[in-house]
């Protein structure tokens, strides 16, 4: 008997070729961060090489001496997802859309600050000549510290670059640098960061990028949410500019290694 085409091989082989495609597609190009953080890349990879064996093994039974059978419209639960997958950009959530979602870094950093100082962690200094470097690689393990123990880092000079929120309740001339923190995937990305202090602040616009350089201090603060005055840590701003938006806003947890 002849060899002909098998409708139904082939059109596995198709969503096979498919799905390898679109994983190839999301490492190749880095858009996979937008569904997981780095530390979790290294499992998609075993899911392409898997991917592509199996794609080589369907396409020997794309040619067969089988009879021709009806197609099955079955295949359409691995069509409809492929094609929505391959043709829906990923988008990236915004800041405005981020302090939203997220709150307000003026909550967040009260609570941090009563609870991560019963539980301090030991790490690396980020000091360099004197200077904290807090860039998006140690963002949340440096703010992380600095909320452990704030008494330790009065006076320290920092260098950190993120984007302004300012809100109606926070006091006069502060505001807050942030980033979003993914911790698993972009839909679960948290606002963090700390509140600053510069006087010329509304100079610039809400969600506009700046990197700063000041020193650690504590200040009252008062807590509309709670409507109770607290002692917070600042960043009292003594150089401030205004930076191009990175190609990617976000950083990850402390606990991540490369």
């Amino acid at each position: 008997m002849r060899k002909t085409l098998d409708i139904n091989e082939s059109i596995k082989f198709i969503i096979l070729l498919g799905y390898t495609y679109y994983i190839y597609h999301l490492l190749a190009f880095n858009t996979i961060l937008y569904f997981m953080e780095p530390r979790l890349v290294k499992f998609a990879i075993p899911l392409l090489i898997a991917l592509i064996l199996l794609s080589i093994f369907q396409a020997k039974k794309v040619v067969s001496h089988t009879k021709k059978g009806k197609i099955k419209f079955g295949y359409l639960a691995f069509f409809i997802p492929l094609i929505i997958a391959v043709t829906t950009v990923p988008w990236e959530i915004n800041e405005a859309l981020a302090i939203k979602i997220g709150g307000s870094i003026e909550d967040r950093q009260v609570i941090e600050e009563i609870y991560l100082n019963e539980d301090a962690i030991e790490g690396i200094d980020y000091r360099r000549n004197g200077v904290l470097e807090i860039d998006e690689k140690v963002f949340d393990d440096a703010l992380t510290k600095i909320k452990q123990n704030p008494e330790l880092y009065v006076g320290q000079r920092v260098s950190i670059a993120g984007f302004i929120d300012i809100k109606d309740s926070f006091s006069e001339n502060t505001f807050a640098i942030c980033r979003l923190l993914m911790v698993c995937c972009e839909d679960d990305a948290l606002i963090t960061g700390i509140l600053a202090e510069w006087e010329n602040i509304y100079e610039f616009d809400n969600y506009d990028w700046v990197q700063l350089k000041g020193f650690i201090d504590r200040i009252e603060h008062h807590d509309e949410y709670g409507n109770k005055t607290h002692i917070s840590t600042v960043i009292k701003v003594e150089e401030i500019k205004k930076i191009e938006r990175p190609s990617s806003i976000y950083v990850y947890p402390a606990s991540y290694e490369e």
